[in-house]
């Protein structure tokens, strides 16, 4: 792209931004995101979440391939997601294409487009964003420039449903196939690009799946038959299977030890540490317990270096230690500690996803609550003793209920758990048990916790995933799982038990998705064009849109959940999970005779899964990092945590800019983002108190999204006095794009709250005059060019005696004297395309006042969206002291601070 055009594309991205929700999922410019120029590489990756960037930038897997990409001299990597549906319509109105956020390049210009997906409910959303960004959504209809589709993630374990829309498939763990994939697309660039010839290359990277080279022949729900490159195979068992890609050395594979913190808060919003990969407990429910083995474990030394390098890099006040089953980590008890010693004086915490009943040890509880209690989440899935064998997740109630005590005694006021509904086996003595245990559990929760413990139960419905031994099993149909859930919900009303389910219709369409064949794609295709979109998401899931889109593609749904046989070939098993299909096999049977299958790590027995090339040296390395004798007692790591500082009562009034990407972040994101500057800083901070340390600081005025600002002021309080010129210089290291101190002052005496002292408020407007033209009426008969027509408007504004307006507040709808909270309201300069506005705006002793967007809707007879054709500006803050107005900086420090504002403000226009 032409940076002439890249900067008009950039400036109309941005004013679209003003319209939409959360604009700071697209305005990228964060913390540790790599920007490389796009014309000085061969290969361009986008990497793909397809959902929303709150949860796409929580994902781990993301961050690793961006950080292994990125680290190509002669490649970039750059991320997209999903727009939600407000500023998806913004791009199709406007024909713009929609783009990444590092370098705003539109999708279809990129060389590879990569997909992760992490669950069957966002397949919709694929299309969608091929759709988006310029690319046909079908691989057959691509021509030799489109950019190659490829999909990665659990997903691709049985893509068949999705084989339509894909070039190819990465089975397995992604590190060491994006290398090899990268070196062949560059070299690919060199020798003169061809689409053919580099699907062609990448089809022999173990790993790789690239449908176009197997076509299928069905009987029923089963494969009867294959054709791979035009062989044909009578016999599916005996056609050539994709193996998927194993990273066998976790230790030595690349993990983002300085990933891309988020400008908005998003789902985890935290720093993650991957402890350990895959899992050796074999619950059979368990997808990714089988497609992840055998177990893989970073060094202790390992993990502590990288968790302090994260927190030093992110700011992050929280560190989660990822794996399926984090309790198993052969070191996880001294890991805590370890982390908690090193990071408590930066007040970070540590916590980790859903824990075994079994794992919840004292030592675990008491070193996640040294900083603060994080999450705690149980997973017992069943609610009897029965069905747990059933699913080889041998626990009994007793543990469930001691581990529920042991987090309730250590302070926590919350224990969250999981079970399923409809679980292979189940009767209607295994809900009613759930019941039972619920209420004991909230008999604890009230003697331990006390009135506000609380046992929340989070309920699914069981779903018989590819490449597990239940993937044979039927499914509940919905009828059932929404009775079930009905009798639960009936049962379990009390005010210390929460109840939280899925959707059993969305649940339903999940399973058949996940065991489909290629017959679905036209059910998907069908879909999207339908309208389903966001079916991850609760209010915009549409059933009956789904159960259309089957209908007219004359497929029925409920085949797919059906229970399936043993012998016959099913449509996802010429993808090669590593796990012998004889071992799945055996634990179907041994599931239906009740029978535990004991951890080959815990045990030091192999079971014949067949995922170790050597089990033996497998189980004796394990054995070796148990037995490691260098480790401290618990007792003696935590004799080395440092105590609070002492309180501090040092304050530095700060004036900071908010401009670019900047501009599209909340007030609470700013501080947020203020929080974690500090704490990468090594300034001597002053925390809080109390349950959830954050470094203590106050804000004024909040910022309206999509303003810019020249003049924003935070005081920061320390335990030390320092000098508000170094301050500045650190700090201004460790803010996002747009975020940049300008000034500071130690504050003298007891400073007044910022909120409180504001009596004034100047803003400059920038008018793009071709933008507001579409939004006007009378634009055919007005020529906004005029100084005098706006010269007029203000005039006739400032002859006003009184004009009331609504201003809607989260809580409710305030009338208003704009006219009133005006203090000064004056045309600057018309020059073409472009007019300038300068006004004042007062603010009332109650903190109560007037957005500018409120007089330019005055104006210009606007009712929304203003901030699509006016760029605001903030240019500085007041108050009235000893009869004359000085800015917050002089209020400080009797000095005032210097900065040309008539300078800074000539690029506007």
């Amino acid at each position: 792209m032409h940076k002439a055009d890249s900067a008009r594309l950039g400036e109309v991205w941005d004013s679209l931004l003003g319209t939409v929700q959360r604009p700071g999922r697209y305005c990228g410019g964060e913390r540790n995101a790599v920007k490389k120029d796009p014309s000085n590489v061969l290969v361009r990756f986008a990497l793909v979440f397809p959902d929303v960037y709150e949860i796409g930038m929580s994902h781990i897997g993301l961050k690793i391939l961006y950080e292994i990409l990125n680290r190509r001299e002669r490649s970039l990597a750059e991320r997209v997601f999903l727009p939600w549906r407000d500023f998806a319509a913004a791009l199709r109105r406007q024909g713009i294409l929609l783009s990444s956020l590092e370098s705003k390049l539109p999708l279809s210009e990129f060389d590879v487009v990569g997909f992760s997906l992490q669950h069957e409910l966002c397949y919709t959303n694929v299309l969608e964003v091929l759709d988006l960004g310029g690319i046909p959504v079908r691989a057959s209809q691509r021509g030799p420039e489109s950019p190659l589709v490829i999909g990665g993630g659990p997903c691709a374990f049985n893509p068949e449903p999705l084989w339509e829309f894909f070039d190819f498939f990465v089975v397995g763990d992604g590190e060491e196939v994006v290398e090899r994939l990268a070196e062949i697309f560059e070299d690919q660039k060199v020798r003169g690009w061809d689409r053919a010839e580099a699907i062609r290359r990448a089809s022999q990277v173990e790993g790789v799946y690239v449908p176009s080279d197997y076509q299928m022949r069905y009987s029923g729900l089963y494969v009867s038959g294959i054709a791979f490159r035009g062989k044909e195979y009578q016999d599916a068992f005996a056609a050539p299977r994709v193996k998927r890609a194993l990273v066998d050395d976790l230790e030595s594979a690349t993990f983002p030890s300085s990933p891309v913190v988020p400008n908005i808060e998003v789902v985890h919003d935290r720093a993650a540490v991957e402890i350990m990969r895959g899992c050796s407990r074999g619950c059979r429910f368990c997808q990714a317990g089988y497609i992840c083995r055998p177990a893989r474990e970073r060094s202790l030394k390992t993990v502590v270096r990288l968790a302090e390098l994260i927190a030093q890099k992110t700011g992050y006040g929280e560190i989660s230690f990822l794996s399926l089953s984090s309790g198993d980590y052969s070191a996880i008890e001294e890991l805590i500690l370890r982390v908690v010693a090193r990071l408590s004086e930066s007040k970070v915490a540590v916590s980790l996803p859903s824990l075994r009943v079994d794992s919840a040890t004292d030592a675990i509880l008491q070193g996640i609550r040294q900083v603060k209690k994080t999450g705690f989440t149980l997973a017992p899935e069943a609610g009897t003793e029965r069905l747990r064998s059933i699913i080889n997740k041998p626990t009994t109630d007793e543990m469930i209920l001691l581990s529920a005590q042991r987090a309730f005694a250590a302070g926590w006021k919350r224990v969250k758990l999981y079970f399923m509904i409809g679980l292979p086996g189940e009767t209607d003595e295994d809900i009613d048990a759930i019941v039972r245990l619920a209420k004991r559990l909230a008999r604890v929760a009230r003697r331990a916790g006390g009135a506000g413990g609380k046992v929340a139960i989070s309920l699914s419905t069981f779903i018989p995933k590819p490449h597990t031994p239940f993937q044979w099993c039927r499914q509940s149909s919905i009828e059932e799982a929404a009775a079930k859930i009905s009798h639960l919900k009936k049962e379990l009303g009390s005010r210390n038990l929460e109840l939280k389910w899925h959707l059993p219709q969305m649940s339903f369409l999940e399973g058949v998705l996940s065991r489909g064949d290629r017959r679905l794609s036209q059910v998907i295709h069908r879909g999207w064009r339908l309208g389903c979109l966001w079916d991850g998401w609760t209010e915009q899931f549409d059933f009956d849109k789904w159960m259309r889109a089957f209908d007219e593609c004359r497929i029925s749904p409920q085949n797919y959940t059906g229970s399936r046989e043993l012998d016959r070939f099913l449509p996802w098993e010429h993808i090669d999970s590593g796990v012998a299909r004889e071992f799945l096999v055996a634990e179907k049977h041994k599931s239906d005779r009740q029978e535990v299958t004991a951890d080959c790590r815990a045990s030091g027995v192999c079971q014949q899964c067949g995922v170790c090339a050597d089990p033996q040296s497998y189980l004796a390395g394990f054995a070796r990092r148990l037995a490691t004798p260098d480790r401290k007692p618990a007792a003696a790591v935590m004799r080395s945590v440092p105590g609070s500082a002492k309180r501090g009562a040092f304050a530095v009034r700060c004036r900071y800019e908010r401009t670019g990407p900047a501009r599209f972040i909340s007030h609470l994101d700013v501080m947020t983002a203020f929080g974690r500057a500090l704490r990468q800083s090594g300034l001597p901070i002053d925390y809080s108190r109390g349950f959830n340390p954050q470094p203590r600081l106050s804000a004024g005025l909040p910022l309206p999204i999509g303003y810019a600002s020249l003049a924003e002021y935070v005081d920061f309080r320390f335990t030390r006095p320092v000098a508000p010129s170094r301050l500045v210089t650190v700090l201004n290291e460790y803010l996002m794009e747009g975020m940049r101190l300008v000034a500071a002052s130690h504050l003298v005496g007891r400073p007044l709250s910022l909120c409180s002292v504001v009596s004034e408020l100047d803003y400059s407007v920038v008018i793009d005059t071709e933008r507001l033209s579409e939004l006007l009426d009378e634009a055919p008969r007005i020529e906004l060019g005029d100084a005098n027509l706006h010269r007029q408007r203000v005039s006739e504004f400032l002859a006003r005696k009184s004009l009331l307006v609504s201003k809607t507040t989260p809580k409710r709808s305030i009338e208003l004297d704009l006219r009133a909270l005006v203090a000064s309201l004056r045309l600057e300069a018309v020059r073409p395309g472009k007019v300038a506005l300068r006004m004042t705006l007062k603010v009332q002793p109650s903190g109560r006042t007037a957005k500018p967007e409120m007089v330019l809707q005055a104006l210009y007879g606007i009712r929304k969206n203003v901030l699509y054709f006016a760029k605001i500006t903030r240019l500085e803050q007041y108050c009235w002291r000893r009869g004359r107005r000085c800015s917050l900086l002089e209020l400080a420090s009797g000095q005032a601070a210097r900065m040309s504002i008539a300078e800074r403000m000539q690029t506007e226009l």
